[in-house]
Parts: C-alpha cells; structure tokens; sequence
C-alpha cells in the first residue's frame, strides 16, 4: 500500500495513560493506585502487541487520552507505536463522536472502535465487526456489565451517542434502541467482559490460568502480584 492510499478500515483504540489514580480506580483499595495504574499499563501492552503484527489491512490508530509526563505512547516500549489522536470531549459520548468523525474524516470506511479493558478480547471478534460492517450500518460487542466491548460504523451514525446514560448498566440496551429507531443496520457480537472489578479480575485471572499465550504482560502482572500479597490468591 503506498503512503498516499488511505486505508479502508480503521481500528481505533481507547488509551488513557497510565497515571496512578487515574485509571482502574475501582480496584481500589483492593489494589493499591500504582498496582491499578501497573495493570492497566499491561492491559493497553497485551491489547496493541496482539493488533500491531496483524495490522496489515487497515489502520491501527490510538485515541489516547495524555498526562504531562506521557504526551504520547513512548511509554508503551514499542519500537514504531502505532499512530496517535488526542481524545476531545467531556463526556465519553463527545469522545466517540470526535473518534469516528476523524477516522471517517480521514477517508475511512469501516472503523471499529474498542477500549482499553479487555485485554483478553478475542481477535476474531474485531474481524467478525468488519465483517458485518459489509452490510451493516452499526456493529455492537455487548459487555458483561451492560456496557459494550465494542462498537462499529460504517457511516457517521453519530446519533447512536445522543441520550445514553453513560457507565451504567443500560448503555448496551439504549444505543440498540436508538439503533433501531433510527433504522440503522445493526449486527451484534458475542457477548465479552470488561475489567472493572474485583469480580472482572477474578474472571480474568481464571480465563489466563486455562488458556495460554494470551496477555502475556497482564498474566505476569497479576502472578507477581500474588507472589508479593499472597493475600491476595484468595481473590483471584
């Protein structure tokens, strides 16, 4: 592909950077503010190690959200991180919004958009989400906690972010609403979890304990946790 050519698919990633405090704040005081910020900075590493080497037919773009320390994503290690946009908007809405109108801005056709708290998202469910964007206006991936994984267009339906009661359990069920009363096209995945609790953690360290080769980072994370608070086994 030259330079020149715009890709047809995006894939874009939801990133915050990896402050204490700022990120997995609901896994403490189960974890500490620097062990929640350390988990989550390997949840983002797992995530974009396994989507840079297959980032062949499209474009693998971050929609990151800075610090003053971490402007951009040199803090992730990779020798060529993957392209960057800062995130803009207040709500998480706003912020969809602005991610979707620049990737289709850019000329994209089909971008499927994911966030950061799923280390273990199976691969061939983004592929299944372009998949559908073939003939679907709208693809969603349903969350576990009523939320969702996953959300795909493949036109500006930006009228799928209005009126939605955002981090609550009804996220899910009202934008398949809207969907529906705006006569979208819409595919829905299988059904995944996200990160957010004590309980997901639990979720998460069973899944890696059984299936291996996936979020190497996350999975050496959590056992030297367990070898440094043994306390901590119980949970997961």
């Amino acid at each position: 592909m030259s330079v020149t050519e715009t890709p047809k698919r995006a894939l874009i990633v939801f990133v915050k950077s990896p402050v204490p405090g700022n990120v997995k704040t609901r896994l403490i005081p189960h974890l500490s503010a620097e062990e929640s910020a350390g988990l989550y900075r390997c949840f983002v590493l797992d995530i974009l190690g396994a989507l840079l080497p297959h980032d062949t037919d499209g474009r693998l773009i971050v929609a990151y959200q800075p610090s003053t320390k971490m402007p951009d994503l040199a803090w992730t290690g990779f020798r060529r991180p993957p392209e960057f946009f800062r995130q803009e908007g207040q709500s998480l809405g706003e912020r969809l919004v602005h991610a979707f109108g620049t990737a289709f801005g850019r000329g994209c056709r089909q971008v499927v958009l994911i966030g950061s708290d799923s280390p273990t998202l199976p691969p061939s469910y983004i592929e299944q989400a372009f998949s559908a964007l073939q003939e679907a206006d709208v693809v969603v991936g349903p969350a576990t906690d009523g939320g969702y994984y996953l959300i795909g267009l493949s036109r500006p339906c930006l009228k799928l972010f209005d009126d939605v009661a955002w981090s609550t359990d009804q996220v899910f069920e009202r934008t398949v609403q809207i969907a529906e009363s705006q006569g979208f096209r819409l595919r829905i995945l299988p059904t995944h979890y996200d990160v957010d609790t004590t309980d997901d953690l639990g979720v998460l360290s069973r899944e890696l304990a059984t299936t291996g080769g996936i979020a190497p980072q996350t999975g050496r994370f959590l056992a030297d946790l367990r070898r440094a608070k043994p306390a901590l086994a119980a949970v997961y």
